[in-house]
Formats: structure tokens, C-alpha cells, sequence
């Protein structure tokens, strides 16, 4: 997997917000993230292509979680990313 090359992190007074400018031309648009939602982006975009369970190693080792805790953020990140058309 990878993410959408018009997928930009942002931080702005404090806050993270994710820039999606999709690659079918569509309207762009920006959403507000958490801390760790941020920490998966970056991650995601520096490793190019990952896979769930980088994610959820990186989680792991940057938060503390267990692995299933990790897994299970993961999951809904990943969620999120298909829904909003990110994922290559």
C-alpha cells in the first residue's frame, strides 16, 4: 500500500490537518487529525509503500501500545484511508 501523492500533513496553530487533493481532480479538501492519526501519515509517507503491520510496529514503538492496541489503530486508520480514496 502506499498513500495518495496528494496526501499532505499539515500542522496549523497546533492543530494536524490532513490535505487531500485527490488524483481524480476532484475537490480538495482538508480533515482535522489526532496526534497519532498525524504519527501514521508521516510514517506511512516516509516508509513509501508499508503494510498494516509496519504501521502498527511503528505504533508500538512510538506510543508504547501492545500489539493488539496497535492493531487495532491500525485498522482504523486504514479504515479511514479507504474510505476517503488515500490508498494507492
Amino acid at each position: 500500500m502506499r498513500l495518495i501523492p496528494g496526501c499532505i500533513l499539515r500542522e496549523l496553530s497546533g492543530r494536524h490537518m490532513l490535505m487531500v487533493y485527490p488524483e481524480d481532480g476532484s475537490e480538495a479538501y482538508a480533515l482535522e487529525v489526532n496526534g497519532s492519526f498525524a504519527f501514521l501519515v508521516k510514517t506511512a509517507k516516509a516508509l513509501g509503500d508499508f503494510s498494516a503491520e509496519d504501521l502498527g510496529s511503528a505504533l508500538e514503538t512510538e506510543y508504547g501500545l501492545s500489539p493488539a492496541e496497535a492493531s487495532e489503530e491500525t485498522d482504523k486508520a486504514l479504515a479511514i484511508w479507504k474510505e476517503e480514496g488515500l490508498l494507492k
